[in-house]
């Protein structure tokens, strides 16, 4: 079996996705990336661990065109060179569009709608999904309930999973992010304010990973350590010194973060903007969904996860690690199989 997984930015949790799919198909794998986005500098050199062909744009085409892929993996519809390649695989090659926007009725949306039914739906066999918001921005795109495979998006378990017994012991609540409007990061210096002066003597702390324009609403703040832009070989161990994990966004397709913070058994806070947190948050039972652009709902939040007790939070965090588990690589590459199963159904 021959496949190609053609993306834009290349990251661990893919990295460990394609690793799973091969692992499980012992697929020939072809993979091609355009080059490292510098609002999220990873370092590629540990990745690609195994065996496959990372391509160019040039290479790639000319596979496409001589010597057909069984299964196409693309990231998005709205990048002109994917689409052409999808063109011409046509009729060839199992052509997957992978998801994560999920559907919020914006006019933007209604109006992509039209034009992915006009122009681009025939460019694609199958969409794959991270979760159910998901499923139905596809639906309305225009596949059929037969052409839409759940399981998009998976962390990687390896990394992140760990022993949970000192998740209780620790002080310190972390954000892992762009450091832009759409992460609520003035939500976020705003009820981190109000904590600090409800709690001046208080041992808590925030913990910022990431980087972007809006650093500067955090800096000065007290009790904030700004660690910076954090590799993906870093970043398990960043979680594993956080008691809770926060993200208030105002927006977030899907947020594979919530899923690693889950896996290493963070309880969460997390706005119901995250599309992730349909799989991995049960409010009150490994943690809190609060609403957007709101410093009320995320200081009583945070108030309510201090003063918990140590074992209560060491129940949300066992929680979050299991919900975390219902999702890995490998149900990732088995879901990408499941798209050979209903196409062979399909066909006969």
């Amino acid at each position: 079996m021959r496949i190609a997984i053609l993306w834009n930015q290349w990251s661990g949790y893919m990295d460990a996705c394609a690793r799973a799919l091969q692992s499980l198909t012992d697929c020939s794998l072809d993979i091609v990336y355009f080059e490292r986005d510098p609002r999220a500098p990873y370092d590629t050199s540990a990745f690609f661990q195994y065996s496959c062909n990372v391509l160019t744009l040039d290479e790639i085409e000319r596979q496409v065109l001589t010597d057909p892929y069984d299964i196409l993996l693309i990231c998005s519809w709205d990048t002109p060179i994917y689409r052409k390649f999808a063109v011409s695989a046509s009729g060839r090659s199992i052509r997957v569009l992978c998801m994560d926007n999920q559907w919020r009725r914006t006019p933007r949306q209604f109006l992509g709608i039209a034009a992915f039914r006009l122009y681009l739906r025939n460019l694609f066999d199958f969409a794959f999904v991270a979760g159910p918001r998901q499923a139905v921005f596809a639906s309305h795109l225009g596949f059929h309930v037969s052409r839409i495979i759940e399981g998009h998006c998976s962390c990687d378990d390896s990394a992140f999973g760990w022993d949970l017994c000192q998740t209780h012991s620790n002080s310190s609540f972390l954000f892992v992010g762009r450091l832009v409007v759409e992460k609520g990061i003035d939500v976020l210096a705003g009820a981190w304010a109000r904590f600090c002066e409800e709690h001046h003597s208080s041992p808590w702390r925030l913990t910022i990973a990431g980087t972007g324009p809006q650093v500067e609403l955090l800096r000065g703040l007290p009790r904030v350590d700004l660690l910076g832009f954090v590799q993906p070989a870093g970043l398990p161990a960043a979680m594993r010194k956080a008691a809770a994990f926060v993200l208030p966004s105002r927006f977030e397709p899907w947020g594979i973060v919530v899923h690693e913070a889950a896996m290493s058994g963070l309880p969460l806070i997390v706005t119901n903007r995250c599309g992730a947190a349909d799989y991995f948050l049960c409010p009150g039972l490994n943690g809190y969904l609060v609403a957007p652009n709101s410093v009320e709902c995320l200081w009583s939040a945070l108030n309510a996860f201090v003063e918990l007790s140590p074992s209560d939070r060491l129940f949300m965090g066992q929680r979050s690690s299991l919900l975390a588990r219902r999702r890995t690589p490998m149900t990732w590459a088995a879901s990408v199989a499941q798209v050979l199963m209903r196409t062979y159904k399909l066909r006969n």
